[in-house]
């Protein structure tokens, strides 16, 4: 559970297999006050959930709006009112939807059996190569196994004055693809971020509304972000790999434009070894959805 010392009454957690993942605080994080780094373990695959819960303690004047990056791309968004700020059971959020075929999907926040943290990888490339990353390459890996959710202050929901002139196309996607599919339309929106196969969803609504304090990210009044790696035994075997080949095997698989293409065959061997058994995921057209409203403890 993540809290915020300056911030009593907030917390958040990531939920797998109906349960709180084990955490552990960041000694050496720089966090500023209002900001919290926590790391977790994560011992197998499969789909996560993020609870946010305000209790009692928490002095609500406004309304929230819930930003969600995976490995720094922008997954999801919420609104929740202020009358509803403090429900019993908090707001959960587990997936990111997207619109396929006309109608809406929601595709699960899963955990990656191929994580590898900077702070495993970085000491890793620094110590065969004697020298520093490349400003993009360490940006990459920085962000890679990382959960971010920024919550800022709004107020005055409404509906919009005008409804949205309809797409042309029938499918809005989210742009991420877990293997690092790029969407048809060559969007700019980053493709990092590992989610499950869409499953259809009934559609929500969407509303207007005004920020407090800002919309940029220093503008969030707490800032929760966690860390995460993967145990999978590849982990352990990362000496047989060169520092090219796991800048390469991260790149390529957290979401690079290339997705697989250029991955020689000992990098695609280590990639079957660990993905033999997984269903194949296949990409989809995506692109960013509207902040929808959010209420109560049930799935988004």
């Amino acid at each position: 559970m993540a809290v915020i010392e300056d911030i009593p009454g907030l917390t958040v957690k990531v939920i797998a297999n109906g349960a709180p993942l084990d955490e552990y605080s960041d000694a050496d994080a720089d966090d500023h006050p209002k900001q919290a780094t926590n790391y977790i373990e994560v011992h197998s695959e499969g789909t996560f959930e993020i609870l946010i819960q305000f209790f009692e303690g928490f002095v609500a004047t406004y309304g929230v709006r819930v930003e969600i990056r995976l490995d720094g791309t922008k997954v999801s968004s919420s609104l929740t009112r202020l009358s509803k700020l403090k429900e019993a059971g908090g707001h959960k959020t587990s997936g990111v939807r997207s619109k396929i075929g006309g109608r809406w999907h929601e595709s699960n926040f899963v955990f990656s059996p191929f994580v590898l943290v900077s702070m495993l990888i970085v000491p890793i490339l620094d110590q065969r190569n004697n020298r520093e990353l490349d400003q993009v390459t360490a940006d990459r890996l920085s962000k890679a196994g990382t959960i971010t959710v920024l919550i800022h202050r709004i107020k005055n929901m409404r509906w919009p004055r005008a409804r949205a002139s309809k797409v042309e196309a029938s499918d809005i996607a989210h742009g991420v693809a877990k293997f690092g599919v790029m969407p048809a339309n060559k969007s700019s929106l980053a493709k990092d971020a590992s989610v499950g196969a869409p499953q259809q969803k009934r559609s929500r609504k969407s509303y207007h509304y005004d920020s407090v304090d800002g919309k940029e990210d220093g503008d969030a009044f707490a800032v929760f972000q966690f860390k995460y790696r993967s145990l999978a035994p590849h982990v352990n075997n990362h000496d047989s790999l060169s520092c090219e080949e796991l800048v390469a095997i991260v790149g390529s698989y957290r979401g690079h434009f290339r997705g697989l293409d250029g991955l020689n065959e000992k990098e695609l061997l280590s990639l079957l070894q660990h993905h033999r058994n997984m269903d194949s995921m296949q990409g989809t057209k995506r692109k960013a959805y509207d902040d929808v409203e959010m209420g109560g403890a049930q799935k988004k």
